[in-house]
């Protein structure tokens, strides 16, 4: 799958929503990606420069059926990295609880009943001294999966 982001600032987030067909169970499951940044360009359409520190974090998050979101781990991809395949494996999912003010115990997240995952893509939060900000980025997700 090929995603176009059009950043034209640092510290810009772009999701792609991965709403499931059906709810599915990530209980002590790890989900994994594989993603490659294809090409990236600052904001007056120029390469960005390879060896720049200014690196784009990609997440998953998932979702439950009662709309609680768990953010998952990430990679970072810097621009130095075109064209290599970048995996990353999050920690196995659970349930998690906590207690409400009257001690009654509430789902803040609910692993048995997956029905999104989401892959975010967010630009630095701010680039070397005197560079400009990032522009269209175009990345390849390979693969994303869970075991």
């Amino acid at each position: 799958m090929k995603v176009t982001v059009p950043f034209t600032n640092w510290n810009q987030k772009s999701e792609v929503d991965g709403t499931l067909p059906s709810v599915i169970d990530l209980t002590n499951k790890s989900l994994f990606a594989c993603v490659r940044l294809d090409s990236d360009l600052d904001s007056d359409g120029g390469l960005m420069p390879s060896n720049s520190t200014a690196c784009y974090a990609v997440a998953l998050a998932v979702s439950d059926s009662g709309s609680n979101t768990s953010i998952s781990y990430g990679a970072n991809i810097c621009p130095g990295a075109i064209d290599q395949w970048v995996q990353f494996t999050t920690l196995q999912f659970a349930t998690e609880t906590s207690l409400d003010p009257l001690g009654n115990v509430i789902t803040i997240f609910d692993s048995q009943h997956v029905s999104a995952v989401d892959l975010t893509f967010q630009s630095a939060i701010r680039g070397p001294t005197g560079s400009l900000p990032p522009g269209q980025a175009i990345f390849h997700v390979d693969t994303i999966g869970y075991r």
